[in-house]
């Protein structure tokens, strides 16, 4: 068995001895408005799936569909709209189990893309209104593949106006550029485009934000590995961070701007929000290690 397995197993491990009996997951605890549970257990759920762990994954599936709280599309949590980031890993979740998603969410979720061509993570008129970069490409690869031919020139103008300089994506909701950029190079081969076309392209041969924690390490080597750079050292880096219990430890990654502010990463909008539980990073790693395993 590799390394990369040996981790993948172990992540796994991890994740089934901390899903509830009915097959939710919760993090997040500190957040105002309390911790996720619907948000959380849809991403837990996509590495699940991911991984190959079917039962774990389903059960979280069934248990987002059992007790949901919205006419139409998911939320964070009980308590909270619903969201395009939420709605759109449900979708995904169902999407990698070969279930059926229901109509009316993918309405909902389709009815938040704004003019510009990017989804909007709430139905809101402030800056959580607003189409945001860093949710775009995870709602449009979430949704069924009539509905993404019918919108993809509009993502992928939206896509390449927002592309940084330095051949990046800005994140609204996270802390540095990672994430963003893991899924938006995920949205272009999607669409596509195998490889970051140049002048940019050489800016991703490495990572050009600092790397702060394990969360930000495995988006970081996702994205290495779809811009067709060399991987290892990042690999290896990941791999050595799994902890005895096979997680990876969490880290304050995730930023709740004001509804006032359109751009929080020029201003260093926040306070940013750690998964004091290790699901959201320890999932995220699960998740590009497999899909990095199933490309290599």
């Amino acid at each position: 068995m590799s390394g990369v397995e040996h981790a993948i197993d172990r992540s796994v491990a991890f994740l089934r001895a901390r899903q509830a009996a009915s097959g939710w997951f919760v993090d997040y605890d500190e957040l105002p408005v309390g911790a996720s549970d619907g948000w959380v257990t849809a991403w837990v759920g996509r590495a699940l799936a991911a991984a190959g762990a079917r039962d774990a994954a389903l059960a979280c599936a069934q248990w987002l569909c059992r007790t949901r709280g919205h006419a139409a599309g998911f939320g964070y949590n009980a308590s909270t709209a619903a969201d395009a980031d939420s709605t759109a890993h449900v979708l995904a979740l169902a999407r990698a189990l070969d279930q059926p998603v229901e109509a009316r969410d993918v309405a909902w979720l389709l009815a938040r893309q704004r003019a510009s061509g990017g989804f909007a993570t709430y139905d809101r008129r402030d800056a959580w209104g607003v189409a945001h970069i860093d949710v775009t490409p995870v709602a449009f690869l979430a949704l069924p593949d009539g509905e993404r031919a019918a919108i993809a020139g509009r993502v992928r103008r939206f896509i390449d106006d927002c592309r940084a300089p330095d051949g990046t994506w800005p994140a609204y909701w996270w802390r540095s550029n990672h994430y963003s950029t893991y899924w938006n190079l995920r949205a272009l081969r999607a669409l596509g485009e195998c490889a970051p076309s140049e002048p940019r392209q050489s800016a991703l041969t490495k990572p050009v934000h600092p790397i702060g924690s394990s969360f930000e390490l495995a988006f970081a080597l996702g994205a290495a590995q779809l811009a067709g750079d060399a991987t290892g050292r990042l690999l290896e880096t990941l791999l050595a961070a799994q902890r005895s219990d096979g997680s990876w430890a969490g880290a304050p990654n995730l930023r709740l701007s004001s509804p006032l502010c359109p751009r929080p990463w020029e201003s260093q909008s926040g306070p940013f929000y750690t998964d004091g539980r290790d699901l959201m990073t320890t999932a995220s790693a699960l998740y590009v290690l497999t899909t990095f395993c199933n490309a290599s």
